[in-house]
């Protein structure tokens, strides 16, 4: 997920899209980075953007935070040290999100939009914070866990826009997502 804008248009453009988000009742990821440091109002409004259950932001969070804390003496620590054998760490939490995922899609009475949500806060998360690919000894197990991670959103997106709760354009910015994150474990040798 891309970083807030800054300067005036985007004070203004980031006003806009809280208040829309708001209306729907949902929150709003930017799925992308605009060129410039100062991009102008028309830059920042093409800028590819998904709308999603607001779950999606909580979700993202706590697993940010938990791949954030990788490398870390505790939540206070202002230095980072992460090294290829961070890697597993990564691939734990990870994994343990994943799991939480297929008992949310093996329900019953499926909960598609928390399992959209926890799919979508668990792929901009792990693709936000790169550690655990990039620097690893072990792509293959990078491997698997993308393709559990591609066989969740595959059967997610099986199911009505209005089951999960994205739109037509939520759908092609996941796509665009998918995508970019596939070409990133590719561009490290995982895939």
């Amino acid at each position: 997920m891309a970083a807030a804008p800054e300067g005036d248009a985007a004070h203004e453009f980031n006003e806009k899209l809280t208040r829309e988000a708001q209306r729907r009742g949902c929150a709003v990821f930017l799925l992308d980075s605009p060129d410039s440091n100062e991009p102008t109002l028309q830059e920042l409004r093409a800028l590819p953007k998904l709308f999603a259950p607001k779950a999606a932001a909580e979700d993202m969070a706590a697993v940010a935070e938990e791949l954030g804390m990788v490398g870390c003496d505790g939540p206070d620590d202002l230095m980072r040290m992460i090294d290829t054998s961070s890697s597993y760490e990564g691939f734990e939490i990870i994994e343990r999100h994943l799991k939480r995922l297929a008992s949310k899609e093996r329900c019953a009475l499926a909960d598609w939009r928390g399992a959209l949500s926890l799919a979508l806060g668990l792929t901009l998360a792990a693709k936000g914070d790169e550690f655990w690919f990039c620097d690893t000894d072990a792509p293959e197990h990078v491997a698997a866990i993308w393709k559990k991670l591609r066989a969740s959103w595959t059967t997610i997106l099986k199911q009505p826009d209005d089951v999960i709760g994205l739109d037509a354009p939520g759908r092609a910015g996941m796509a665009t997502v998918l995508k970019d994150f596939r070409n990133d474990l590719k561009q490290y040798g995982c895939l």
